[in-house]
Order: structure tokens, then C-alpha cells, then sequence
């Protein structure tokens, strides 16, 4: 089975675009599910509707400090690796297939799906952000493409990848893949970047990945605006302080020499150490899709990578 994990932190998230753009695409040749996981307030409709050719259900984000009532944080703070984790420990596939808000797919990309599921790949999906995007039953009538808004993986086409190249709106990965580093490094949340470092620890792990532009997604461009505020900072440090960090957090790898000092380049240098196993996941998620027991850390030694507390943020 193809777990679909469809993620949102918005209030009206164009899930219908998706939905029906789904139905008109997939012919049952593999079973699959949808799973929503949901940061925002407003529920998504998720009964059943006429048309629909898979089972839809909806949970909410697994507890986590960065965000929601359960946060140690003050305010909300970006925390995507939480969301993709969670879908993961919903999943019933041995397969999950990610899928962002706001987007469509386009005619080839359940079959990029079905092909990298038999073959038991992880696969990574190409994109388009454009404007004036209109979806009616799922079908694209009409969107104008923006300057800056196109995948820059499309002009090499599709050819196997490195785990830099992990970003974008969707991508796909046997779940025990997933389980063997651990999941997504939620020591990413706050800041970002979950995406290709994942995708590094799996390349350093021994995994291959293929980038498919047959796996093709249209964005929303003038809807990203919208949603749940959160904060998301890359701060900058002192070339002192940034030493500083790599001590105290073990980090031995170097991303780029002489590189920037700030906290996304200190979550590169991680994954550039001689570890693939996750940094700050509290958990093993193989044993938490048994449980489903979810305990937020405790202490006053939780930090964030540039060695805040994580109580002050």
C-alpha cells in the first residue's frame, strides 16, 4: 500500500485541488490511502464524497515543543519535520508518498508514484510555483508560469540524484527507509532545511534517489501567504559563538569551508559528520508507530542548535 501524507498549516489549504486531481489520476493499480495531517484550526473535509477512490483521514500534528498547545516555545515555531514524522507513524503503507498544500498534480505524477513504489525507490518530485492557478475537478486550466518560480532540477530532467536535491513538493520513500535513520531530524524545526538533510543523511546511509520530472506538481505562488503564522528564524553567529556550538553539540563535519556562520549551515555541518542516525528526535520512531506514546523532553538543557533554550524562543 501508498500512504499519501498531505500537509498543511492552513486555513483553507485548496485540499480539494488535490483531491480531485488524485481521483482523476489514480486507477487502483496499487491501493493507497490519504492521510492529512492538520497544524491549522479549521478541520478538513474529509468524508467521503463522490468520486473518491481511497480512504481520507485526518489527524492532527504529534505533540512536539515547537508548536501547538503542547509547545515549550513561546509562540509557534516552524516545525515540519514534526508533521512529516507524524504522518509516518500514521502511515499503514509501506510506502509514503509526501504532498505539500496548495498544489495539484499533474497527469504523469501518480505513475512516477506506482513506478517508484514497485521498484521500491526513493523518488523525488519536480515542481512549479505559479499565479493565477485554476482547478476545476482537477483538472489545471490555466496558470502563468513566474520568473523564479520554476523547480531548477527541471533543466537537468530525470536522472539520479543526490541527497542535496531532497526538496520541493513531494517526494516518496519506503517507510522502513525512513525508520532506519530515524525519520526527520526535528532538530531541523524552527529553522527549516529537514528536507535536504534528510536527504544527505539517507545519500550517507547508502541509500540511491532518482529526481522524476514525470512526479510534476503545480504551487499556488500568491496563496503561500496564508496560513497559521509561525516563526522561522536562520540566525547569525559569531565565528566564536558558531565554534561554540559545533563543540558542544559533537559536530565534526564541515558542509563548506569558510562558509556562512549561521544556523542553517551549523544543521549541514551535522549531517556532514560521520552520523545518520537523527540529532534531535527524543524518540525512536520505529517504537513510537508501536505505542503511539507521545512525551515532550523535559529539562532545562533543551536547546536549539545555536544553544538557546528552548524555554526563552
Amino acid at each position: 500500500m501508498v500512504t499519501i501524507c498531505y500537509l498543511t498549516n492552513r486555513d483553507n489549504p485548496r485540499f480539494q485541488w488535490f483531491r480531485d486531481s488524485f481521483n482523476r489520476l489514480y486507477n487502483g493499480e496499487v491501493k493507497a490511502e490519504i492521510i492529512v495531517i492538520n497544524g491549522s484550526n479549521n478541520p478538513i473535509d474529509t468524508f467521503e464524497r463522490e468520486g473518491d477512490k481511497v480512504e481520507i483521514t485526518e489527524y492532527k500534528p504529534k505533540p512536539t515543543m515547537w508548536q501547538g498547545e503542547y509547545k515549550l516555545t513561546k509562540d509557534n515555531w516552524f516545525s515540519a519535520s514534526n508533521a512529516r514524522n507524524t504522518g509516518i507513524i500514521y502511515a499503514n503503507g509501506s510506502y509514503i508518498v509526501y504532498v505539500d498544500d496548495l498544489s495539484v498534480l499533474c497527469p504523469t505524477w501518480w505513475q512516477a508514484v506506482v513506478r517508484a513504489y514497485n521498484e521500491q525507490t526513493i523518488i523525488l518530485g519536480a515542481y512549479k510555483k505559479v499565479k493565477d492557478l485554476t482547478v476545476e475537478n482537477g483538472r489545471i486550466l490555466h496558470y502563468e508560469e513566474t520568473p523564479n518560480g520554476n523547480d531548477h532540477r527541471l533543466q537537468y530532467g530525470s536522472r539520479p540524484a543526490g541527497g542535496s536535491w531532497l526538496y520541493g513538493c513531494s517526494c516518496g520513500f519506503p517507510i522502513d527507509t525512513l525508520l532506519s535513520v530515524n525519520g526527520w531530524d526535528e532538530i531541523c524545526d524552527g529553522s527549516g532545511y529537514e528536507d535536504c538533510h534528510l536527504g544527505i543523511r539517507l545519500e550517507k546511509a547508502g541509500y540511491k534517489m532518482i529526481y522524476d520530472t514525470q512526479m510534476l506538481t503545480l504551487e499556488c505562488e500568491e496563496c503561500h501567504s496564508e496560513g497559521t503564522p509561525f516563526r522561522r528564524e536562520d540566525k547569525f553567529l559569531t565565528p566564536e559563538q558558531y565554534n561554540e556550538c559545533r563543540k558542544r553539540m559533537g559536530i565534526t563535519g564541515t558542509y563548506q569551508a569558510g562558509g556562512r556562520t549561521d544556523v542553517s549551515h551549523l544543521l549541514m555541518d551535522m549531517v556532514y559528520s560521520n552520523k545518520t542516525w537523527t540529532w534531535g528526535n527524543t524518540f525512536n520512531l520505529k517504537e513510537l508507530r508501536q505505542t503511539k506514546d507521545f512525551k515532550l523532553p523535559t529539562g532545562d538543557e533543551l536547546h536549539w542548535p545555536d544553544l538557546q533554550p528552548i524555554k526563552e524562543m
